[in-house]
């Protein structure tokens, strides 16, 4: 519910902020009316040099010390979308005077323009750091995603030779078995002439028994339709495919198939650590006991 309610909040503010040279325009307009229209109205029940007092501290506490104040609370978030609609009147009552002077701005300036970059944005985030708002594990995590989108998956790709993978004519038999034991991978690519024709998962293997040597392996287990990405996908790209996919290994293209990055290769980078993942194509290593209970299952 209350992510619902500041989704309405971000809305209302984006919906007045798109054009923000005539929200300034209009926001400055009405601020220089104010301030000047103030002392005229009061000098006509006192003196001049009244007037001109009560009006300084009028603006000075009304008009910048308060709203500042207010505006840098918790609550600004709230207050800014409630007075949205007012703004959006008051840009109606103006907007013969600020639009042709947004449009003007418009023309010098450039209607979009980059505000923030990631390095504000990453220094940002160390203030909030150094304010105990967040925590250094977080920080660290916040930027290495924010980084993924200068980093390539091709050049953390893990090459094709290095990679365990089958021909879908080859049968199940004991010889497969070994190599598959040997190598402990847990999802095995299925590639014929350079080209994916698929993946699927060691553990499947172990409803097979001895009655089922010498039939192809692509017939007895559930073969998974492999994600094909290009060499030039960024690393924050590839995270979206995965979450969006359902998968946790890709296959690398660039005019050819040069190798295979998984969700633990992403993960490393983001954590900058080993990140192990049970089901994933790579250097996962089982323990003793998990290795002896795959072998009785096996045999």
């Amino acid at each position: 519910m209350e992510m619902n309610k500041k989704r309405q909040w971000a809305s209302r503010i984006l919906s007045v902020i798109q054009e923000h040279h005539l929200l300034l325009s209009t926001l400055l307009v009405a601020n220089s009316l104010a301030n000047e229209s103030l002392p005229i109205f009061i000098k006509r029940s006192t003196g001049d040099w009244i007037a001109l007092l009560i009006s300084v501290i009028l603006v000075v506490l009304f008009g910048e010390i308060f709203p500042s104040a207010i505006m840098t609370g918790k609550h600004q978030f709230r207050i800014a979308s409630f007075i949205t609609p007012y703004i959006q009147f008051l840009i109606s009552i103006l907007y013969l005077i600020c639009y042709p002077l947004s449009l003007i701005l418009d023309k010098v300036l450039g209607t979009k323009c980059k505000r923030y970059h990631l390095e504000y944005i990453r220094q940002l985030m160390e203030i909030c750091q150094q304010q105990d708002v967040i925590k250094p594990e977080e920080l660290k995590i916040i930027v290495s995603v924010m980084e993924l989108r200068n980093k390539y998956v091709i050049n953390f790709i893990k090459p094709l030779h290095h990679v365990c993978y089958i021909q879908p004519d080859e049968p199940y038999c004991k010889r497969l078995i070994r190599r598959l034991k040997v190598k402990e991978y847990s999802v095995i690519p299925i590639i014929e002439n350079n080209c994916v024709i698929g993946l699927f998962k060691s553990k499947d293997l172990i409803t097979l028994d001895e009655s089922n040597y010498g039939q192809l392996i692509v017939e007895l287990v559930k073969v998974y339709q492999p994600l094909i990405i290009s060499g030039d996908t960024t690393m924050l790209d590839l995270l979206l495919m995965f979450q969006k996919y359902k998968t946790n290994i890709a296959f690398v293209i660039s005019q050819e198939l040069q190798g295979i990055i998984s969700l633990r290769d992403l993960f490393n980078e983001i954590l900058d650590d080993v990140y192990l993942d049970e089901d994933n194509h790579g250097t996962v290593r089982m323990d003793q006991t998990s290795q002896q209970q795959l072998i009785q299952t096996i045999y």
